[in-house]
């Protein structure tokens, strides 16, 4: 797809594999019940657009951007959030995440403070360098996902589990974690517990 701009409009059971997004503007647009697979968006934005019960599987970006998209009962694999920030970092590229899947996703040097993630599915996944000061994971599956060097400041864990924190290099006062869970952020200390 070539130098499309779509404002407003709403697209539903479209399925996408190995498609070149080049030059398109997707303004307020809604994708329902859609699959992209290993697509490119290049030189390409999303602003404000909704992803409804949509796949998204191995997504590859060049010089674009996302703008505060939402996501609501999506499968959402091999993502790397941090490039869809393109060359400005006001905008956060994930306005809201509900009911959603995600599975080898990426996040680097993002800010995510206050982001609401509970009740969502993040597996495999890597939190690197960013910022999630009071951010909600309440109820969130985080099967072996790595949080390293993350300011975690008053984050809520609650009831959360499956997670990796790299407790020496994060920081996370006030972050609130359940038991029995929270004894896996022990692990690190190889300390024997009785």
């Amino acid at each position: 797809m070539r130098a499309e701009y779509r404002e407003g409009e709403c697209f539903s059971h479209l399925d996408f594999t190995e498609e070149t997004f080049y030059d398109c503007d997707f303004s307020d647009c809604t994708f329902i019940d859609c699959t992209f697979e290993n697509c490119k968006l290049d030189h390409s934005v999303l602003s404000e657009c909704q992803f409804i019960r949509c796949t998204i599987t191995g997504l590859k970006t060049t010089m674009s951007r996302a703008k505060f998209t939402e996501f609501q009962n999506c499968t959402l694999n091999n993502i790397d959030w941090l490039s869809l920030q393109g060359d400005g970092s006001f905008a956060d590229p994930i306005e809201k995440l509900q009911d959603c899947r995600l599975k080898y996703n990426t996040f680097t040097e993002m800010n995510l403070t206050k982001f609401n993630f509970a009740g969502n599915e993040i597996q495999r996944s890597m939190f690197a360098k960013c910022n999630l000061v009071s951010a909600d994971f309440e109820k969130c599956d985080l099967l072996d996902t790595e949080f390293y060097q993350c300011d975690m400041r008053k984050a809520n864990f609650k009831e959360a589990g499956g997670y990796k924190v790299d407790i020496f290099g994060c920081k996370l006062q006030d972050a609130k974690f359940s038991l029995p869970e929270a004894v896996s952020l022990l692990g690190d200390l190889k300390i024997k517990l009785l």
